[in-house]
């Protein structure tokens, strides 16, 4: 029987760069096995955290209802209190053409709490919003706050 190898502290860089790919290639349970193997190795690295969380929203169309609590789990993770917020909106925010990224759910049923969701995690965020400023890199626009 084949012994699986681990990940090596060197190869995290490599892995990371592959598991983003797979993310591009729309293979996002792909790139989810490559982020949780990066964690096995190196559990406080917040670059594969970050992609495990958006790989497994990726995967929200799937039709999975075990797929969100996972993305909920992966958001502990992150240390930094900003990017726990951002990505715990990403997780709460409704697909484009307004279906519903929370599988098993009707739309009508979510609308309510998922919208409180993102609101609270939003809201989180304001103090992190910078000012705008008054220069951009378009003549004659105002430049965005961010």
């Amino acid at each position: 029987m084949f012994e699986l190898k681990l990940l090596s502290h060197e190869g995290i860089p490599g892995a990371l760069a592959k598991a983003e790919r797979y993310r591009l290639l729309n293979q996002p349970w792909e790139a989810e096995c490559i982020y949780r193997d990066v964690l096995q190795v190196d559990p406080d690295n917040q670059d594969a955290t970050i992609g495990l969380v958006l790989a497994l929203t990726d995967q929200f169309n799937s039709g999975s209802t075990a797929i969100l609590p996972r993305a909920r789990e992966a958001l502990h993770g992150l240390r930094d209190e900003y990017q726990r917020a951002y990505h715990a909106g990403i997780i709460c925010e409704p697909a484009p053409g307004g279906s519903c990224t929370v599988p098993g759910r009707a739309r009508p049923r979510w609308r309510t709490s998922s919208y409180s969701r993102r609101s609270r995690s939003t809201s989180k965020l304001k103090p992190f919003v910078r000012p705008a400023t008054t220069t951009s890199c378009c003549a004659g626009t105002p430049a965005r706050g961010y």
